[in-house]
């Protein structure tokens, strides 16, 4: 049986905040007939809810479902699905800090010598210090090919070790890199 509950939460718009009342209601994501667990960033589950009429879904498991890398722009609240704009948005004029360009410049510089998923190389720029903010730079900046990475990071497995195709998608995906990017690693191996 459906439990059926609401709850208010603050939602924001363009200024300022207002309430607003979520219904959840154990809704489903599917993405061409799969089922799709929602998952933030932290690999913790989240729930769809409606509000007045709308149902809004967590952009993270959306953008993962769909193969999509999703990242978070501070300075100007912006969401991207895929690869960032290379010009500021609407006029607004962002400057690069220096901690933004040295990250992207590590950034590059892990990538000529080894590969990443999205989320690895931001958590490998965060250990070696950059900020959330500039660790996020670095990689959506690279001009990183995410598929290629997850093909170079399972040749690298392969030479190593001894997979099944399910295993090694399994591994990729442990290291951060969506569904489709992880089939298509084990794709570039010969699975």
């Amino acid at each position: 049986m459906t439990v059926l509950f609401s709850l208010t939460v603050t939602g924001f718009a363009s200024t300022g905040s207002k309430a607003l009342t979520a219904t959840f209601n154990n809704i489903k994501i599917y993405v061409d007939q799969n089922l799709v667990t929602p998952k933030d960033s932290n690999g913790n589950t989240v729930e769809p809810f409606i509000s007045g009429g709308t149902t809004y879904l967590p952009v993270r498991a959306v953008a993962d479902a769909l193969g999509k890398e999703v990242s978070w722009d501070s300075a100007t609240k912006s969401v991207y699905i895929g690869t960032q704009p290379t010009t500021p948005n609407q006029g607004t004029q962002t400057s690069v800090t220096l901690g933004e360009k040295n990250a992207l410049a590590k950034a590059k510089s892990y990538l000529e010598s080894m590969s990443f998923s999205y989320s690895g190389l931001i958590k490998q720029l965060e250990y070696e210090g950059f900020s959330s903010i500039e660790a996020t730079y670095g990689a959506d900046n690279c001009n990183a090919n995410w598929d290629e990475q997850a093909a170079k990071k399972a040749k690298t497995y392969m030479e190593s070790m001894s997979f099944s195709r399910d295993s090694l998608i399994q591994q990729l995906k442990y290291e951060g890199f969506t569904d489709s990017q992880a089939e298509y690693g084990a794709k570039a191996v010969g699975y």
